[in-house]
């Protein structure tokens, strides 16, 4: 590891873009027109039933509380619009809930709240959320068999090693700052398998590969669903600081 490497951190997170347009929506028996809003006007349609469009371009799960959030157009530690699916309605979307939507232009219809930077909107079935627009090309799928940290029983695994990226010095005379987002598939041996670059920072100048690289040094506990071992999906930042 090359002393530049300082200038970059990691923190894992238990979690790709678009233009992003809003407009009222009201879900009664007769549908009823309503003026459409965009993001500056959102917090004049808090409390309101909303419909929000966009692409989902990150995806987090806090816990405690396992409500999945899937963030429309700009990342979650930015100012946006998050769609909430609350732990008890997961499963009415069915199994990896992430992978669904990632990436797709969805349009998601609901009461509108502030939360932090964001505002949400919460959906309790598909009905409450479709895919307006799929992506070319697909986004690449992990291993089928690997549970999300939402996904009902999960245990996530928990770091024992970590590695920090090297900065690559053609970003840095760029002063290429920012966060990779990567996903990656942790083994029941405590191995990351297949990563996957969830947003990217800059591949030209090497930063996206230099974290994949860092993360596949990584070494955790195993993962479990009602106490057995399992592959489990798990969500990382890495961040490149010219400051540090």
């Amino acid at each position: 590891m090359s002393a530049k490497s300082d200038h970059t951190s990691t923190v894992i997170t238990v979690f790709v873009s678009g233009s992003l347009a809003i407009c009222a929506a009201a879900l009664l028996a007769n549908v009823q027109d309503i003026p459409r809003i965009d993001l500056r006007d959102a917090r004049k349609n808090v409390g309101q039933t909303v419909m929000a469009c966009g692409s989902v371009a990150t995806y987090h799960c806090p816990r405690p509380q396992k409500t999945t959030y899937l963030d429309l157009d700009t990342p979650y530690w930015e100012e946006g619009i998050s769609v909430a699916i609350p732990a008890g309605s997961r499963t009415a979307f069915g199994a990896r809930v992430e992978d669904r939507y990632t990436a797709r232009t969805v349009c998601a219809t609901g009461r509108i709240r502030r939360e932090d930077k964001r505002y949400v909107i919460s959906v309790s079935g598909p009905s409450d959320l479709r895919i307006d627009r799929e992506p070319d090309p697909l986004p690449v799928r992990l291993d089928p068999t690997a549970v999300r940290a939402c996904d009902d029983g999960v245990e996530l695994p928990q770091p024992i090693t970590r590695a920090k990226p090297d900065y690559p010095p053609g970003a840095q005379a760029k002063h290429r700052e920012g966060i990779v987002l990567l996903d990656g598939v942790v083994q029941i041996d405590g191995t990351v398998g297949d990563v996957v670059v969830v947003r990217s920072l800059d591949a030209a100048s090497g930063l996206d590969a230099e974290a994949v690289k860092a993360f596949k040094k990584w070494r955790f506990t195993a993962g479990t669903v009602a106490g057995r071992p399992t592959p489990v999906v798990v969500g990382v930042q890495m961040k490149f600081d010219i400051r540090r």
